[in-house]
C-alpha cells in the first residue's frame, strides 16, 4: 500500500492496524459477535466478499450481499466498479451510520493477469487451491512457478485496480472513510504464503488504516442493478426448484 500511496496525490501516509483475523471467514466471525449487535444495527453492509452468507442480515441495517447479483464469470470475481456503485447508492439512500464497504480486490485472482484463474463458481472463494480447482498465485509462487516480482506486480496492480474505486467512493460520499483489510498477504514469511486462517504470522495481520475526508460532489451516478444471467446465477436457481 505505502509503495501505490506515495506515487498519489490524494492518499496520505499509510498508518498500520493489526487485524483481528488472517482470513476472511475468520474474520467475518469476529466482527459479528454479539458484543457488537448495537453497531451492526445501525451499519449497512455493502460487501463483495461470499463469506457474508454466514451473517445474519437480520442483525444489520441493510446488508447489500454485491456478489450474488454482479459475479462475473469472465473474470471468475466480483469487480470492483459494482460494489463503488452499490455503495454510493446506499450512502445517499440510507439513514444508516456507517457503512463497511468490503471490496474483493487486490484480493486474488489478479484481474489483468491471464495467468491469475478466476474463481469456476462465487461458492469457490476462500476454497483451498484443491477443493476449487484454481491454483492461487501464492501457491504459484511458493512452488517456483511464478517469480516474486510477477506476482508482487500483479497485486499491486489489483490494488491500484480497487484504489481507483475508493477515491471515486470518496469523492461521492460524506464523511470519514477508513481505508483498511480483513487480512493481508504472505509471501514465504515462517514458510507461510497467502492467507491460511488462525495464522499468527505477523505479516498476515498487520494492515493498512487511512484516514480520508469525504464529500459527496454528485457527480457520478451509479449504475443500477441489472439481473444477472450468469451461468453461476441460474444453475442456483435450477438447483433451487429442484431441477439440478
Amino acid at each position: 500500500m505505502t509503495e501505490v500511496a506515495d506515487e498519489t496525490d490524494w492518499i496520505p501516509d499509510v498508518d498500520t492496524h493489526v487485524s483481528p483475523a488472517s482470513m476472511s471467514a475468520e474474520f467475518v466471525e469476529r466482527m459479528t459477535r454479539p458484543r457488537y449487535r448495537d453497531e451492526m444495527s445501525r451499519t449497512a453492509l455493502v460487501t463483495a466478499n461470499p463469506f457474508s452468507r454466514d451473517i445474519d442480515s437480520e442483525k444489520w441495517f441493510s446488508v447489500d450481499e454485491v456478489w450474488r447479483h454482479s459475479w462475473d464469470d469472465e473474470h471468475g470475481t466480483i469487480l470492483p466498479r459494482s460494489v463503488t456503485d452499490a455503495a454510493i447508492r446506499q450512502s445517499r439512500a440510507g439513514d444508516q451510520d456507517r457503512i463497511i464497504v468490503w471490496f474483493m480486490q487486490p484480493h486474488v485472482p489478479f484481474v489483468e493477469e491471464e495467468w491469475s484463474d478466476g474463481y469456476p463458481d462465487r461458492r469457490d472463494v476462500g476454497k483451498t487451491s484443491v477443493d476449487s480447482g484454481v491454483k492461487s498465485p501464492w501457491m504459484q509462487l511458493r512452488d517456483g512457478e511464478r517469480s516474486f516480482d510477477e506476482v508482487w506486480d500483479a497485486y499491486r496492480r489489483n490494488l491500484e485496480l480497487v484504489l481507483d474505486e475508493v477515491r471515486i467512493l470518496v469523492e461521492n460520499v460524506d464523511g470519514m472513510v477508513v481505508v483498511s483489510a480483513d487480512h493481508a498477504n504472505a509471501v514465504g514469511e515462517f514458510g507461510v504464503f497467502g492467507h491460511p486462517r488462525n495464522s499468527w504470522v505477523p505479516a498476515l495481520k498487520r494492515v493498512p488504516w487511512i484516514e480520508l475526508d469525504a464529500s459527496d460532489s454528485g457527480v457520478y451516478r451509479p449504475g443500477e442493478v441489472t439481473a444477472n444471467a450468469s451461468k453461476t446465477a441460474i444453475a442456483e436457481q435450477l438447483e433451487a426448484l429442484g431441477y439440478r
